[in-house]
């Protein structure tokens, strides 16, 4: 018998090859399509840092830029600096990439409102509510009291 023909099986075989490699290669080109979706937690790990930072310092004062002082009394500034959030003296970066932020107080508590690419996030940095302590030599004296 001379066969100049491809049997079925031959033929299926070879289909279904081919539709394998279209498959996997439209799988391929589909996800080196879609678009790169950007996540944000780096700006709350950041924040939760200058927050902990925050929580045991003293003296806090904010305008374009955050100092305050730690318990180690040493002066702290967390600034902008090529759109990273910084602080210094060390030079410790908090954040990258941040088009600004802004410091607001608001019922005794401390906010930042960072912005970045057109969107906007507000965290709770710390409380600005500091008890007064008093000296030894001031504690209390009781209330006049009756005497009889």
């Amino acid at each position: 018998m001379d066969r100049k023909a491809f049997t079925l099986i031959e033929t299926l075989l070879a289909l279904s090859i081919t539709l394998m490699i279209l498959l996997n290669a439209s799988a391929i080109i589909h996800v080196s399509n879609v678009s790169y979706m950007q996540y944000d937690e780096d700006i709350s790990i950041g924040v939760k840092q200058l927050s902990t930072y925050l929580m045991t310092s003293q003296n806090i004062t904010f305008d374009d830029q955050l100092e305050y002082d730690y318990s180690d009394h040493k002066h702290y500034t967390i600034s902008i600096n090529n759109h990273r959030l910084v602080k210094e003296p060390g030079f410790e970066i908090l954040m990258m990439n941040i088009d600004s932020i802004k410091y607001i107080s608001r019922n005794d508590y401390l906010y930042a409102v960072i912005k970045r690419d057109n969107h906007s996030y507000q965290f709770l940095l710390t409380d600005l509510y500091r008890l007064d302590t008093k000296s030894s030599d001031e504690s209390e004296k009781p209330e006049n009291e009756e005497t009889s």
